[in-house]
């Protein structure tokens, strides 16, 4: 945001949003409601440069399918795919 990037957050809930925006996020999607890859089409048609994914499954799908060309990857965690998820077998399965 600091050097003029446009940031994207996503989250779960209408609080979480709420803080997001308060962090200067330009945008927020709410994945619970909203298509994630629909929205990041929309907001960046061409790719993004840049992206932090600390969820795994099919958000870190979404986030490579929605990378530019020449887009980079921040891989920190996959709390979707921990153990105590009863999905994480399905979440793991929905990476290519």
């Amino acid at each position: 945001k600091l050097a003029g990037c446009k940031v994207i957050g996503t989250c779960g809930s209408q609080r979480k949003a709420e803080v997001l925006q308060q962090l200067g996020c330009d945008h927020v999607i709410n994945y619970k409601n909203q298509d994630v890859a629909a929205e990041l089409k929309r907001l960046a048609p061409n790719g993004f440069d840049a992206a932090f994914e600390g969820v795994g499954g099919s958000m870190l799908q979404i986030a490579l399918d929605n990378l530019a060309p020449e887009g980079r990857l921040l891989q920190v965690g996959y709390i979707s795919e921990y153990p105590h998820n009863p999905e994480a077998e399905v979440e793991s399965s929905k990476n290519e």
